[in-house]
């Protein structure tokens, strides 16, 4: 196997570990403990889980670089909309 090959394939493996650590612990933090892991014949990785204690808004940004839910709870939203203004400009 070519060189970038090995490269590139030891550069998805660290995603996917990442990745697949990101999903323990926030479930592991919000999950109501149902978490199912599903991969299907075409190679698609479904995760799901219940997380009673978030709200649409949090679930949707759990992947944010920079998103807490514990900084969101004591939020004014005034930092919120002014990133978004700075997202549309």
């Amino acid at each position: 196997m070519e060189e970038w090959l090995w490269a590139f394939v030891g550069i998805m493996a660290l995603i996917m570990v990442a990745l697949f650590m990101k999903i323990y612990i926030l479930q592991k933090k919000y999950s109501d403990g149902d978490l199912k892991i599903v991969l299907s014949e075409n190679g698609k990785i479904t995760f799901s889980n219940r997380a009673s204690g978030l709200d649409e808004i949090q679930v949707g940004r759990l992947f944010d670089r920079f998103y807490t839910v514990e900084s969101a709870r004591k939020s004014t939203g005034l930092v919120s909309i002014s990133f978004s203004r700075n997202d549309q400009i």
